[in-house]
């Protein structure tokens, strides 16, 4: 028997721990454990995260190297490696780009070697060009990408820190949802059993005939709470359905909830919504500055090469002959012309030993029209215009924080005389059931009017509770508002 006696207490024991309460941080704790949008929530964040890492990294220095071999070749370069028919030989030409992380500026570098099999003939021709844009329209595209960068950052981040309020938000809304509707069946089943005593009484009593229009009403007004109080409890239990889906939880109520400390600051320059819109006013004008200088463009592009070759014939008694070629250039354009020039100086060095040097100067010019004045005038006002209307978003985000500020702070003084009244209400409650308890002690107060102050009271604390969720959700409110 004490053992039976003993299982009973450890089971009730048990029951007592799996049925109470918890607070609202292990309910949110939960909830972000066990809730799967709450994981792709976090999820996709991480993967927005990765994409700006993508956006951020460095320009690298980046090489190209590309080759070619011909086992079967008859000249290189117009030199003849291989004299009779039938016979072959072959050329090596490899080559490698350099292109610095500024992207204007590349540096090729090749050869040839060619040898006939016999190896009568040899040839090398080695080549190095260097090649540079200078851009002088004083526009910077790397701002543009950094604005651009700043914008997807910024997005991200509260784009986030809002999910995460929010998810928070539809924890407390669901919590207060089932203290609410915990506390109205309650009242209503207090309510019923009311009216049901009332309508016995009536009936023990006989003072009201069961065919009066009163005793009939007195009837179908029980029927109606009835269904109102089944109605009731039907949306409790779809409430802890969605408290389970939301949280992995039972419901088993929640802890009492300390007050809430409500603090708002309203910035001048605005919150991150509002710096924003301030940033989309930079990207407008970048935009713009960028369509002009397309349409305006100065550009000068130089280049230089150096390239030589060397050739030997075993064949001729060991003949060699060598080149040397050099030349540069550069070319301003502008958006409808263009000039440019081409200087080079080539020395050969026959095997005779006469050295021939030959000069060469090369102008360049273009012109077109292009697009008209009045296109491209009309392409920057449009443009312009995105910068006005850029800035008149942003006054009108600056001046909506404000009055969200403002309106953040009359909630919070309407919540604390919620506060403050409830809690004068409370004291005045244990007071009434101070008093009905004194007096029942003495005889001088009933059961009913005892319980009905209890229950009044009970009423009220648990009234307090939701207010607090109420605070905390406006906590959220101002949380949102901060970012």
């Amino acid at each position: 028997m004490a053992r039976k006696k003993a299982s009973v207490f450890f089971a009730l024991m048990l029951s007592c721990i799996v049925l109470s309460a918890v607070s609202l941080d292990d309910i949110a704790n939960s909830a972000m454990e066990n809730n799967p949008s709450y994981r792709n929530m976090v999820l996709s964040y991480e993967n927005g995260v990765l994409s700006l890492r993508e956006l951020d990294l460095e320009d690298q220095m980046v090489w190209t190297v590309s080759g070619e071999v011909n086992p079967l070749a008859k000249n290189v370069a117009g030199v003849p490696i291989a004299l009779k028919d039938g016979e072959y030989g072959i050329s090596i030409a490899p080559s490698a780009t350099l292109t610095l992380p500024n992207g204007n500026t590349k540096i090729n570098v090749s050869s040839i070697y060619a040898m006939d099999y016999k190896n009568n003939y040899n040839v090398i021709s080695p080549s190095i060009s260097v090649n540079h844009n200078f851009d002088f329209s004083g526009f910077d595209k790397n701002y543009g990408e950094d604005l651009s960068y700043s914008k997807q950052d910024l997005s991200l981040n509260l784009s986030y820190s809002e999910s995460l309020i929010s998810f928070r938000k539809s924890i407390i809304s669901t919590v207060s949802q089932l203290l609410t509707l915990e506390n109205t069946i309650e009242s209503s089943a207090r309510s019923l059993s009311k009216s049901e005593k009332s309508l016995s009484d009536i009936e023990a009593l006989g003072t009201l005939s069961k065919d009066s229009a009163s005793y009939k009403n007195q009837v179908n007004l029980i029927a109606s709470a009835k269904n109102s109080l089944d109605n009731l409890k039907r949306q409790l239990e779809n409430a802890k359905v969605s408290f389970k889906n939301l949280t992995g939880l039972d419901w088993t109520g929640v802890d009492d909830l300390e007050k809430p400390l409500l603090e708002i600051q309203i910035l001048e320059g605005g919150n991150t919504e509002v710096y924003l819109k301030a940033l989309d006013i930079d990207i407008a004008q970048n935009s713009y500055d960028a369509t002009y200088a397309s349409l305006n463009p100065s550009m000068l592009a130089a280049s230089g090469t150096v390239s030589g070759g060397y050739t030997n014939s075993n064949a001729t008694g060991g003949k060699s002959a060598g080149t040397l070629n050099i030349s540069g250039g550069a070319t301003y354009s502008s958006s409808s012309w263009s000039v440019g020039a081409r200087p080079s100086i080539s020395f050969e060095f026959p095997s005779s030993g006469d050295t021939k040097t030959t000069p060469s100067l090369t102008i360049s010019g273009s012109w077109t029209n292009g697009k008209s004045d009045e296109s491209q005038s009309i392409t920057l006002s449009k443009l312009q215009n995105n910068i006005v209307t850029a800035e008149n978003n942003y006054y009108n985000a600056l001046t909506s924080y404000i009055q969200e500020g403002q309106s953040l702070i009359l909630k919070i003084m309407q919540w604390e005389n919620k506060c403050s009244e409830k809690l004068e209400n409370i004291s005045y409650l244990e007071t009434v059931y101070d008093t009905q308890s004194q007096l029942f002690e003495l005889g001088l107060a009933t059961q009913t009017a005892k319980d009905d102050a209890l229950f009044n009271l009970d009423n009220a604390r648990k009234e307090w509770k939701i207010l607090m969720l109420e605070g905390e959700s406006l906590k959220c409110d101002l949380s949102s508002y901060a970012l």
